[in-house]
């Protein structure tokens, strides 16, 4: 997939309304795009995931993205928390990120797909995820997700505030 091509408007030339249209697709193609979490989304008792609500993107098909996914959960020393994705059909993603492990410790890690479910430790704790998404024909939502590592009856949540941005870059 390539960019839209830009027109070729001279100084002193007015746009048509065909060049306007081009640039237009051509400024869509490289803005962010960008959710933030509203509400925090909570489980308890489950390590099933689940959606994080608000933490979703609309990616187009046969494209390049970076995303970067910063927030801060709350959860118990027992349950810790795991993290996931949706990604469209087809879609394959690389990822890592910083952020405790269960253990506790600051660690910084990588090398995990869109398969991956790494769980993330400490009481209350800030993440940055980041990597990059290739969807395939089909364009659909990235959803991030989360779950208790260990069932707990303790609520373990991602906060409000937490935010996702994805650059298409191709």
């Amino acid at each position: 997939m390539t960019f839209p091509t830009l027109p070729t408007i001279l100084p002193g030339d007015i746009p048509t309304g065909a060049e306007w249209d081009e640039l237009m697709d051509a400024i869509r193609a490289i803005t962010p795009i960008g959710a933030r979490n509203q509400t925090a989304t909570t489980v308890n008792n489950s390590t099933s995931l689940i959606d994080v609500t608000s933490i979703q993107l609309q990616l187009a098909a046969n494209a390049l993205f970076f995303f970067d996914y910063i927030g801060q959960y709350t959860t118990g020393t027992t349950p810790d928390i795991k993290v996931g994705w949706t990604v469209p059909t087809g879609a394959t993603m690389d990822w890592g990120g910083d952020a405790y492990n269960t253990a506790e410790a600051f660690t910084a890690f990588g090398g995990q797909n869109e398969s991956s479910t790494p769980g993330l430790g400490g009481t209350g704790s800030s993440f940055h995820l980041r990597g990059w998404i290739l969807t395939s024909g089909t364009a659909g939502l990235f959803k991030a997700r989360m779950a208790q590592n260990v069932n707990n009856l303790s609520n373990t949540s991602i906060d409000i505030g937490t935010t996702i941005e994805a650059r298409r870059i191709a």
